[in-house]
């Protein structure tokens, strides 16, 4: 941004150097007229727009691009000003200079704003814009590609569920419909079918044909979460309360408390069992387990390992699924490090740290980036202990995979 701010500081020098000069000779002067300004004004910018679309469609390189909108700009200045001719009687025009001094950087950067691209002085936004999907024209391309291949069931139920997203409830339920009558009775997609009926009535009524889907649901699969969830909705809004808390309470205890879905659930379910005459819910508090770990690098593997490689370190249980307990991500650099492993870095929210009296502790270096080892990276021991240890586990990472 700087160098851009430089170089655009020289050319406005530049423009200055060609304009204001002929300003302090005779025989110079400037039309009054503020008609015919305003209307080369209105034609600097129709020129502006065209050579923008030419760019855009790729009529002109980037070289001739920006002379050509300079060569615009400065016959924009210059178009308010021209030779006298031999009924005007020639005078100094100084007091112009001021004026056109300010007026030349104010066109100068609207132009830029119309026609150029802002955000290119800010890499990192430029980037995330860059990496960022262009969700409409991803749901149009699929819809598109639907009506050429209908009979792709869960092409039909992504359709759907994009439109949901969207807030455009009533394409969703044509798109659920179609999928349904591919697919067939599949809970998840009656949920999601239910669930866009409901959102595209008022107040969200998820009474008759919503009503009949969810039912349906249920009748497959009585645990299914999300029917579960509409169906103690439907069951509030028909003001059948024990129906709420025998639907929705089995759900509390898989959310994770505090979360703003938890305690929502909670709320509800509180609701409803103050409306039914019932006590409220009184959940039991439990201690997160936290580990903490002092991580370092040994002196050997300073120059072998580079300082943006990426370090994992990460729990394991000792007895029970391969998949990492906790996990947090550093780089070498971060090297020496202290981290603390708990139950907020759950991978997923059925296996935490917490669920286990022993864990297994190690730390990893990745030269690709990769969450599973491979060859070439270096490791540290691993080490078991007790999720009640309290004290810190020391790793030293020394040890390359073969």
């Amino acid at each position: 941004m700087i160098i851009f701010s430089i170089i655009a500081a020289i050319m406005v020098i530049i423009a200055f150097s060609i304009i204001l000069p002929p300003l302090f000779r005779k025989g110079f002067i400037v039309e009054t007229h503020t008609e015919k300004n305003d209307t080369n004004v209105i034609i600097a910018r129709e020129r502006l727009q065209e050579l923008k679309a030419d760019f855009t469609a790729g009529k002109m390189e980037q070289r001739e691009f920006d002379l050509a909108k300079s060569e615009i700009e400065l016959n924009l200045a210059e178009s308010l000003a021209y030779k006298n001719n031999s009924n005007l009687e020639p005078k100094h025009n100084r007091r112009l200079v001021l004026p056109l001094m300010i007026l030349i950087p104010v066109i100068a950067v609207a132009v830029y704003q119309m026609t150029g691209t802002p955000i290119a002085l800010d890499p990192e936004q430029l980037k995330a814009q860059q990496e960022m999907p262009d969700a409409e024209a991803m749901v149009a391309a699929l819809a598109e590609r639907l009506e050429t291949n209908p009979a792709d069931g869960e092409g039909w139920t992504i359709l759907g569920r994009s439109y949901v997203a969207m807030g455009r409830f009533s394409e969703a339920e044509v798109a659920f419909s179609k999928a349904h009558e591919i697919i067939g009775d599949v809970p998840s997609l009656l949920a999601d079918y239910a669930d866009a009926i409901g959102r595209g009535n008022n107040n969200r009524d998820l009474t008759g044909a919503a009503k009949l889907l969810i039912e349906k649901s249920l009748s497959i699969d009585p645990q299914h979460p999300k029917s579960r969830w509409l169906a103690g909705m439907l069951a509030f809004q028909e003001k059948e309360y024990e129906k709420v808390t025998e639907y929705l309470e089995p759900l509390l205890s898989q959310t994770e408390p505090g979360t703003e879905l938890h305690e929502g659930l909670k709320g509800l379910i509180n609701e409803a069992r103050s409306q039914s005459g019932q006590e409220p819910v009184i959940e039991q508090v439990t201690v997160s387990v936290s580990l903490t770990v002092n991580v370092s690098l040994a002196q050997t593997l300073k120059d072998a390992a580079g300082e943006d490689d990426t370090v994992y370190v990460f729990a394991k249980a000792s007895q029970g699924p391969p998949i990492p307990l906790a996990v947090a991500k550093l780089t070498v650099k971060d090297l020496p490090a202290t981290v603390k492993l708990n139950d907020a870095m759950a991978m997923r929210p059925d296996l935490k740290i917490s669920m286990y009296e022993e864990v297994l502790i190690s730390a990893r270096v990745s030269k690709t980036g990769n969450a599973i080892a491979t060859s070439g990276d270096y490791q540290a021991s691993t080490v078991s202990i007790e999720t009640s240890t309290i004290e810190p586990i020391s790793l030293i990472i020394n040890q390359l995979i073969p």
